[in-house]
């Protein structure tokens, strides 16, 4: 899915009205992210409340958008980051009251629509060159990562119940 939406050739708009917190990398991976101002961020896919490895592409995204030592630190630690901490991070471009917020997000969109659609491509691949090659470089490898994960704890309970 997160190949999916990286691959996409046009604008992608985001509008997040409330907790993002199971895989909240897919709705920050568009290009346009506007948030609710009560909107939370976190991951409680992985680590630190699953204790699964977050190697399917949640590492990457967060690691883009955070850095890598904020990112560790966030997907480590189960921590949260409220909209008005990710607007001052980069994380969301825009947050809004929730009475506003589709308003918005239909007002970038028709300014989008309104473009020619072969500009609108090529505008799109020239802003996400790095992190598309970034992300596809490296999503097999750390799928792989995680699946490991699932093994080595797979096979932690097969051992104890043998006991």
């Amino acid at each position: 899915m997160l190949a999916g939406l990286n691959d996409l050739d046009i604008p992608v708009i985001s509008a997040i009205n409330g907790p993002a917190t199971v895989h909240s990398e897919i709705p920050v991976m568009a290009d346009f992210v506007l948030a609710a101002d009560h909107a939370v961020f976190a991951d409680r896919s992985h680590f630190a409340t699953r204790d699964t490895v977050p190697g399917d592409g949640v590492n990457l995204v967060w690691a883009e958008l955070l850095g890598p030592t904020r990112a560790k630190y966030f997907l480590l630690t189960g921590s949260t980051i409220d909209a008005a901490e990710a607007l001052r991070l980069g994380v969301v471009n825009e947050v809004l009251p929730l009475d506003r917020l589709n308003v918005r997000v239909w007002e970038l969109a028709r300014e989008m629509a309104a473009r020619d659609l072969a500009v609108l491509r090529y505008a799109k691949a020239a802003v996400s060159v790095g992190f598309r090659r970034h992300f596809t470089d490296n999503l097999s490898h750390s799928l792989g990562v995680e699946g490991c994960g699932h093994w080595a704890l797979g096979g932690i309970k097969a051992a104890h119940i043998k006991d």
